[in-house]
């Protein structure tokens, strides 16, 4: 990251400690999961900036780059309405709004520390079982894991400093 995005790179900051994040968990009222917690110790998401660290999407006119939240933002992303309850924001896109979030609780039907989306369906104020979910990680540790993985194997591609999250592979499908 730092050779090929150094703008990405500067933009992360430097970790939280335990008292912040005890402080978050008693203002949310749920428990952050413990691979969470160790992340934000380390690094406490980036600054809100273009281009995210989470990779970007171009195509058309349609322009998606997600920053990964530090923790105070994202807490106060905590959702308490149908469908979202027990969630918080991970991701942001300053362009569009986007978000990827984790899952805290059960309530709504969520698989706790499942990182997702919704993708459109359902009605607000419809059960989560109605809505449409795409699901991009089981938990925050995996999820972080298989991205910076294809970092790593170059399977993203990078341009301008910038990672775009369309896969590399050399199988072509027609």
């Amino acid at each position: 990251m730092k050779q090929k995005c150094h703008h990405i790179y500067e933009s992360i900051n430097s970790g939280t400690n335990e008292s912040t994040l005890d402080e978050i968990e008693a203002k949310i009222g749920y428990k952050l999961p413990n691979d969470l917690r160790c992340s934000y110790r380390i690094h406490n998401g980036q600054k809100l900036v273009s281009p995210g660290l989470l990779g970007g999407v171009y195509v058309n006119n349609y322009y998606r780059s997600e920053a990964l939240l530090d923790i105070c933002i994202a807490s106060e992303g905590l959702q308490e309405r149908s469908g979202y309850y027990g969630t918080i924001p991970l991701t942001f896109c300053v362009h569009t709004g986007f978000s990827q979030r984790i899952a805290l609780s059960e309530r709504d039907g969520h698989v706790p520390n499942q990182i997702f989306t919704f993708n459109g369906g359902g009605e607000e104020g419809s059960r989560n079982a109605d809505r449409h979910i795409f699901v991009f990680g089981k938990d925050f540790t995996s999820w972080l894991t298989n991205y910076a993985e294809a970092l790593v194997d170059s399977r993203f591609t990078v341009i301008h400093n910038q990672v775009f999250r369309y896969q590399i592979t050399s199988v072509v499908l027609i």
